[in-house]
């Protein structure tokens, strides 16, 4: 496993000195957020200005500026604006972008700035993650599909000519549902070119479980002063608009585009919180269907075990998604 990268570490470190030192790559609707918010509580680090930047999705960009036709989203495009997003730099910096474990290039992209960075992996039951995204991304004006079980299967129709899009989703494969809980195939490419001990994978469930005991394992991950305790709120609990019309209105991404422009990446980040609050109000997510569960837990069980064989780790047990081996015999 890229042993030659323990080779002149100290002159690797020397060199990478100010840059950002770890990233929370995702996956969304699993902590990340959450993790990031009491991260940035800590004396010690400086998270970006600009939520979520995604500055290292190359391929994401260049995919949703197609679908545009301009651009549209992904504002942060150069190291300068990237930068400037920091304000600290006597602090270690963090930056939480969810896409950086979908995408193919971040991964690659993120070694070359950084390769003695720290990545931070979240992971969660698909089946919860897929069904939280989907709710987020209905209430965001992403999803233009309510029912979770037909925008599932809306899938392949949509890979072959974009079909069934909303205008504001940021990239049409963000709807490729099934693509996005290829864990062990996303996970790949951060295992090919980082050494073991600057990986953390951690599960939305045990920091759920747990807030407390997994902060200290990330601070001594980040090799940060345990002591510190943030204050454990909660973050993103479900919500629903109270207005459709006027969220259709706040989502709509020439809107979002004007503003980021006028304001810049802190301005707009602050206003952005502040429509949230008054815009979403909570809701009790509606349960997943028994028999729906039964079947997206059949369908999902070969990629959860390739993500146990990959990390050694029992995530079926965790998720209560077992893989049968079918015998021919």
């Amino acid at each position: 496993m890229v042993c030659n990268q323990m080779v002149s570490r100290d002159k690797i470190t020397r060199n990478y000195i100010g840059r950002v030192g770890f990233f929370i790559v995702g996956e969304p609707k699993s902590g990340t957020t959450a993790l990031a918010h009491f991260l940035a509580q800590h004396p010690s680090v400086s998270m970006p200005s600009h939520k979520e930047p995604h500055f290292f999705c190359t391929d994401s960009i260049l995919e949703s500026d197609r679908f545009h036709g301009k651009q549209l989203y992904f504002h942060v495009r150069n190291h300068k604006q990237y930068n400037a997003l920091f304000s600290e730099d006597n602090k270690l910096k963090g930056d939480a972008s969810t896409g950086y474990l979908y995408s193919k290039s971040a991964a690659e992209n993120i070694h070359k700035y950084n390769p003695r960075a720290k990545i931070i992996i979240m992971l969660r039951n698909p089946i919860d993650f897929l069904h939280s995204l989907h709710t987020q991304y209905v209430n965001e004006s992403t999803e233009n599909i309510i029912d979770f079980q037909e925008a599932l299967a809306a899938e392949k129709k949509r890979k072959e000519d974009w079909a069934d899009l909303s205008n504001n989703v940021r990239c049409p494969s963000y709807l490729y549902y099934s693509e996005r809980i290829k864990y062990a195939e996303q996970i790949k490419r951060y295992i090919k070119l980082f050494v073991r001990d600057q990986l953390l994978i951690l599960t939305h469930e045990e920091f759920k479980n747990d807030n407390d005991k997994t902060y200290k394992k990330v601070l001594e991950f980040l090799e940060l002063n345990n002591n510190f305790k943030p204050n454990f709120t909660t973050i993103h609990a479900s919500k629903t608009p109270r207005s459709v019309i006027v969220n259709r209105i706040i989502h709509n991404p020439y809107l979002k585009t004007t503003l980021y422009k006028i304001l810049g990446s802190g301005a707009y980040t602050a206003l952005h919180k502040q429509v949230n609050k008054l815009l979403l109000v909570p809701e009790v997510r509606e349960k997943i269907p028994t028999d729906l569960r039964r079947k997206l837990s059949k369908k999902f069980a070969h990629e959860v075990e390739k993500t146990n064989k990959l990390l050694d780790y029992d995530y079926g047990s965790l998720w209560k998604i077992k893989y049968q081996q079918t015998s021919f015999n």
